[in-house]
């Protein structure tokens, strides 16, 4: 059998694109697990677990870190793999600088029901909010919004119809397609997940704070840069030294939790 030549192998791949481009799409973006490894309490944190319908009707899990009334509450959008138990550790630091937090895991992560994509997260983010101000009464005034990689991408499609105290936006890309144009071109031009934060960035009017590692090796550091420099003021980059794509909270230490509570702590009003 005669074996294919480069070209032809090349033109089987832009195939096999065209006819698994969705399912192609679904792996590049995202890695849900459904067990739970660790929990709050693990590190001796009480939290309490609530689940609620989504926007369109798909229950969803999250955790409430509750510190006090008179506390800021991180509302937290995580990366796209996982699910929150993985960030039981990342809270508890947090609530150690008197930061509480109410996380939740997409549809399809964790104890979620569903299966995730890009309409889904922004729906999930819409209802956590709504929950956190209907159903647990949190002052508006309280709650601050957080989110990492992906959850980068569903806080600023979340703060662009919703004005939050302050808003921290951490190793978060441009979008979707411009990474993926970095590994696979052709599946860049017909993705259905946008993530397309820089379409959205000047609609926000919250304090920003950019974080991202100068080693990231899945969202380039230019790529977090270009998005902050697209951003309206109030806005500040900080930049950890050495740290990649997973680490900033463990490369930066007490520097990078200071910074957010400072962060956090100047546009606090209650």
């Amino acid at each position: 059998m005669k074996s294919l030549s480069k070209y032809d192998k090349k033109a089987r791949f832009q195939m096999d694109i065209e006819l698994n481009g969705e399912i192609l799409e679904q792996k590049f973006i995202f890695f849900p697990t459904k067990e739970i490894l660790e929990i709050p309490s693990d590190y001796g944190l009480e939290y309490k677990e609530f689940f609620f319908p989504s926007q369109d009707g798909v229950r969803i899990c999250a955790w409430l870190i509750e510190l006090g009334a008179y506390t800021p509450l991180l509302l937290f959008f995580h990366g796209n793999a996982g699910n929150i138990g993985d960030r039981s550790e990342n809270l508890a630091l947090l609530s150690r600088r008197g930061i509480s937090s109410f996380i939740i895991d997409y549809q399809g992560y964790g104890k979620s029901d569903g299966k995730p994509s890009e309409e889904a997260c922004y729906q999930d983010a819409r209802t956590s909010y709504r929950f956190l101000r209907e159903e647990l009464k949190i002052p508006k005034e309280r709650i601050f919004l957080f989110g990492r990689s992906l959850g980068g991408a569903v806080a600023v499609d979340l703060a662009q119809e919703i004005d939050f105290p302050a808003v921290i936006l951490e190793s978060t890309f441009t979008s979707f397609g411009d990474l993926v144009a970095r590994f696979v071109p052709s599946l860049a031009r017909s993705l259905k997940n946008k993530f397309n934060s820089l379409e959205k960035i000047s609609q926000l009017r919250s304090p920003l704070l950019f974080i991202h590692g100068d080693m990231d090796e899945i969202v380039p550091y230019e790529n977090g840069r270009k998005l902050f420099e697209s951003a309206p003021q109030p806005k500040e980059f900080y930049t950890i030294a050495g740290a990649g794509h997973n680490d900033t909270y463990l490369v930066g230490g007490e520097e990078y939790f200071d910074k957010i509570k400072k962060f956090i702590f100047a546009h606090f009003k209650i």
